[in-house]
């Protein structure tokens, strides 16, 4: 039976990750779906890869950890995903993390 369910972002440019246990939820019945909202942060002490660049479309490679292995695959991010409304963006935001 499938269970100890967990997702993380693996390290990536924009340096995305999972913020908390966000990522770890329980798993709905055998026929049934469940949806959930996944806590997201930029946190470049943790996440970022500075070896690769962004891409387009940016990519984000998704581990997804159950008791019977750990399964990789990749999701489109869009670049407004990135952008906070309610802070304003400077010449300096663009040259420390880039």
């Amino acid at each position: 039976m499938l269970s100890d369910f967990d997702i993380m972002f693996n390290k990536n440019p924009f340096a995305l990750g999972i913020t908390g246990a966000g990522g770890k939820f329980n798993l709905p019945a055998a026929g049934q779906s469940a949806y959930t909202l996944l806590p997201c942060q930029i946190n470049p002490a943790k996440n970022l890869d500075n070896k690769s660049p962004p891409k387009h479309p940016f990519l984000i490679q998704i581990a997804m950890k159950t008791s019977l292995d750990v399964f990789y695959y990749t999701l489109p991010c869009k670049i407004h995903c990135f952008i906070n409304a309610n802070q304003r963006l400077t010449k300096e935001d663009f040259q420390t993390n880039w």
